[in-house]
Formats: C-alpha cells, sequence, structure tokens
C-alpha cells in the first residue's frame, strides 16, 4: 500500500504542476492578451487624434480654397472688365485719330494763302491780292533721338 500511496503521490504531483504550469500559461497569455489590448486601444486612441487633427486642418484648407477661388474669381473679373474697357478705349482713341486726321485733311484742301504783290503804296488803288490755295505742310517724322 505504501507503493501505491507512492505511485498516487507523484501521480498527483504531476497532475498539480501540469495545472500549475497550464494556470502561469493562460495567466501569461491574458497578461499578453491585456498587454496587446491595452497597445491596441492606445493606438485606436492615437489614430482617433490624428484623425481629428487631419479633419480639423482639411477644414481650414478647404476655408482658404473656397477664400482663394473667391479672390480669384474676383481678379479674373475686375481683368475682364480691364480689358474691355481697354479695348473700348483704344476703339476710342483710334476713331478719335482718325476724325482729326479728316479733319486735318480736309483744314488743308480748304486754306487758302492771300499773296500781296504790289509796291507799298498807301493809296489803296489796286494792290492786287490774289488767293491761292497753299499745299499742306508735311507732317514731321518722329526722330529716334539719334542721329
Amino acid at each position: 500500500m505504501v507503493r501505491a500511496m507512492k505511485v498516487y503521490t507523484v501521480v498527483l504531483a504531476l497532475i498539480a504542476s501540469a495545472c500549475l504550469v497550464f494556470a502561469f500559461e493562460a495567466n501569461s497569455r491574458a497578461d499578453l492578451a491585456s498587454r496587446q489590448k491595452r497597445a491596441w486601444e492606445a493606438e485606436v486612441t492615437q489614430w482617433r487624434a490624428t484623425t481629428r487633427d487631419v479633419l480639423r486642418q482639411n477644414r481650414a484648407v478647404v476655408r482658404e480654397n473656397r477664400r482663394l477661388v473667391r479672390r480669384y474669381n474676383k481678379v479674373v473679373v475686375e481683368a475682364r472688365k480691364m480689358a474691355a474697357a481697354k479695348k473700348a478705349s483704344d476703339a476710342a482713341m483710334q476713331q478719335r485719330a482718325l476724325q482729326l486726321a479728316r479733319a486735318a485733311r480736309a483744314s488743308t484742301r480748304t486754306r487758302t494763302v492771300v499773296v500781296s504783290s504790289g509796291g507799298g503804296s498807301s493809296s489803296g488803288g489796286g494792290g492786287g491780292s490774289v488767293a491761292a490755295a497753299a499745299p499742306a505742310a508735311a507732317p514731321s517724322a518722329p526722330t529716334s533721338g539719334t542721329s
């Protein structure tokens, strides 16, 4: 019976040892799972904070882009208005130049020069005034400033 008791005690010690090993391993796994869970939760918290920051920055960029688009559109409208005004001004200046040129040509055709011939008598007897059309003076060409 002593021998059975010894075998029984050894078997019981082996079972108890196996239970302890299993418990330690389960505890270790639970610890590892707990650490992994905490690490995962910390990572999730970090990703959520990063997402909030990115969304906040995105909203700021969207606002700035909208402001820039409005400003750009305003600049384009003003540029178009300026281009239209310049075109109208150029057309008006060209029209005015044509009118002045026509008026100058018309005035040179009708201009007459009075040429007086005669002796310097003050008797007023027939001075011999003659009206003749004078040719128009040619406009001088602009010089470049270098001779």
